[in-house]
């Protein structure tokens, strides 16, 4: 795995570093682009033939050097690599999915998120006594926090391996590692009907099997476990698939939302609401649907 296409970035951060203690703070500006799993030997194979010419003008203009990866090459220790300038026996994030050596049991590597210690008991409602917390797993100071202490302005953003942000003076937005809400790395839900499809969990979703009756599916979208009722059932709300019985074309409507979507298409990202409690109980998410297939066999990812 290549963690990062870099073009000039070491001579722009020493320059920008410089200016910054010289009292010049704006003259010099730096940005560095990662890209999760880019090939150096494809990225300099496409820029060859021109399929990535802004890559090549950024060559051009400066340099390009290949890096190499982590050990082990996985995204959250390089990620963590970057971002602290230690490799894995010094940040302690060696793998996406680490095991407790007391229980045998597995937990996400960069973060742990907990819910409240004590809760209360009614009938079926469960009534938590203070709040839940997230914890970031990984060791060492970060690159931005040294910034910070050298009064450099930065912004990160939807950088991976960085759940929950550090504090810290610039804007920081989290990004591959952030928990959806189904507390996962992205859990997608497959909608078909189709017989031979195994229903339940699959690696990395699960598999729920509907009706095309005149035309329509009716079924659940499924949200975050819902921790106010006894055993946290999921959240669900629902949604329908008018199937166009001619064309390759189907309309999805969720709470107050309508779109069309043709076989192969994406919608953009809808907003959904789950409630939890009435009232007040309700969260708040956005989610993807691809239409992969509406004829002989109704097939939709979430």
């Amino acid at each position: 795995m290549c963690l990062l296409a870099l073009c000039g970035a070491g001579l722009s951060l020493l320059v920008s570093c410089k200016h910054a203690r010289g009292g010049a703070l704006q003259s010099r500006k730096l940005i560095i682009l990662g890209i999760d799993g880019l090939d150096p030997d494809l990225l300099t194979k496409f820029m060859a033939e021109g399929k990535m010419p802004n890559f090549a003008r950024l060559a051009e203009q400066e340099s390009f050097r290949r890096l190499t990866t982590s050990i082990p090459p996985q995204s959250p220790v390089a990620w963590s690599n970057l971002i602290t300038g230690m490799n894995a026996g010094g940040h302690g994030i060696f793998d996406f999915i680490h095991r407790d050596p007391k229980t045998f049991q597995l937990y996400f590597s960069t973060s742990r998120v907990e819910g409240p210690k004590h809760s209360l008991h009614i009938g079926s409602w469960v009534i938590p006594l203070g709040g839940g917390s997230a914890e970031q797993l990984r060791h060492g100071k970060v690159f931005w926090e040294i910034l910070d202490e050298h009064g450099v302005p930065n912004y990160v953003y939807r950088i991976p391996a960085n759940f929950p942000p550090i504090a810290a003076k610039g804007k920081t937005l989290s990004g591959m590692g952030t928990p959806d809400l189904r507390g996962t790395y992205g859990t997608f839900t497959f909608y078909t009907d189709d017989p031979t499809a195994a229903v339940g969990a699959v690696e990395g979703g699960e598999v729920v099997q509907v009706e095309v009756k005149n035309n329509r599916v009716a079924t659940n979208l499924i949200g975050p476990d819902n921790t106010f009722r006894k055993k946290s059932p999921p959240a669900t709300e629902p949604f329908t698939v008018d199937v166009d019985p001619l064309e390759s074309v189907a309309r999805i409507g969720v709470q107050d939302q309508q779109f069309v979507l043709k076989e192969g298409e994406w919608s953009g990202w809808i907003p959904v609401e789950f409630q939890l409690m009435p009232v007040i109980g309700n969260v708040k998410g956005i989610c993807r649907f691809y239409l992969k297939q509406t004829h002989p066999r109704f097939q939709l990812y979430v």
